[in-house]
């Protein structure tokens, strides 16, 4: 990849441009052996920046020393695309970035994932204005230590589901449902009087001292079953089923009764809802979801036939084995006692 950064007082980089050849892009920790300690405003916006001064160019193609070059504006080889905007799908940040600026990932509509470290200290304003496809954030921390999840969310007001992972396991995950804001007039006196709507604003505050408050979170879920949609509450429910940090059993039966009150829902968006983010995950990923359900008993036989039946119009010839093979284990063999399916890739 090639770099345009400027090293500041601390011998610490900031990073302004970043181009590439791909889409997903793991960002280093160091270039040259000094730290990436901040990424700068509008860094992978669309927006055309030109910074005049004390600007560094790296390649780490060629391995090259950097190359002071004074501005952005160089002719880039023709490999190389500019890593922002409409282009950028995927973005994992190092533990060594303590910082990101205002509207840095600005009009990244296509922008699916996001992955930082604890070590992550201040966010900027608007960072994530029309990132509207950003469904995911991944944290590397443990679920009970702080982090500024709770800074990121407020910039983030559509569903965004949420990963704690340590060692290369995922420890915890929440769903954060969407909430809108909007204004209605109050009387002739055209006053206006702030309207929110959806209880995604609810969760986003479920925070107490920058670490997630777990029973808190579970208390809103009543409520958001006169509000939310199937698809949100079933994605909420099997998060904190599968990821039980906290979990009491009052709230993990009323999660597990949602689950098996509405089955066709999770087959639906795990194997039939193209646009949506769980469908779209690797195939091992979603054969191990279903496999837990399955185990867990929230896929019934019928669930698990309706399955089969599908994976065989869509020649989907590992799918309906797989399931072949969970439907005589689960279902069929009465002696298997059933243990705890370890959800090690999820």
């Amino acid at each position: 990849m090639l770099y345009f950064y400027k090293e500041s007082e601390d011998a610490t980089l900031k990073l302004y441009r970043v181009y590439g050849e791909y889409s997903e892009v793991t960002l280093p920790e160091r270039i040259r052996g000094k730290e990436i300690s901040e990424i700068a405003a509008y860094c992978f916006s669309d927006r055309e920046r030109d910074v005049e001064e004390g600007v560094w160019l790296y390649d780490d193609a060629e391995g090259k020393k950097p190359v002071f070059v004074g501005s952005t504006k160089v002719q880039i080889p023709d490999r190389y695309h500019v890593l922002a905007g409409r282009y950028l799908e995927k973005v994992t940040l190092p533990a060594t970035v303590r910082k990101i600026g205002d509207f840095c990932f600005y009009n990244c509509t296509k922008l699916y994932e996001l992955s930082f470290h604890k070590n992550l200290e201040n966010v900027g304003s608007d960072v994530f204005m029309n990132c509207m496809n950003l469904h995911r954030v991944c944290i590397y921390a443990n679920e009970r230590e702080k982090t500024v999840l709770r800074r990121v969310l407020s910039q983030i007001k559509w569903d965004v589901e949420v990963r704690f992972e340590t060692e290369g396991k995922v420890t915890a995950a929440l769903l954060y449902p969407e909430y809108v804001e909007g204004y209605n007039e109050i009387g002739p006196a055209h006053i206006f009087g702030l309207n929110i709507t959806g209880e995604g604003v609810r969760a986003r505050q479920c925070f107490a001292d920058e670490r997630v408050a777990f029973a808190e979170y579970d208390r809103i879920f009543e409520k958001a079953c006169a509000e939310e949609s199937n698809s949100v509450l079933w994605h909420m429910a099997f998060l904190r089923l599968y990821f039980p940090i906290e979990l009491n059993e009052a709230d993990a039966k009323a999660y597990a009764d949602f689950l098996l009150k509405n089955e066709s829902t999770g087959l639906s968006l795990l194997w039939k809802k193209r646009k949506h983010y769980l469908y779209r995950l690797p195939l091992h990923k979603k054969l191990a979801i279903t496999k837990w359900m399955i185990r867990e008993g929230y896929f019934t036989r019928e669930t698990l036939e309706e399955l089969i039946r599908y994976a065989g119009e869509k020649q989907w010839a590992e799918v309906a084995a797989r399931c072949i093979e969970w439907r005589q284990t689960y279902l069929e063999d009465k002696d298997v006692k059933a243990g705890r399916y370890d959800f090690e890739e999820f």
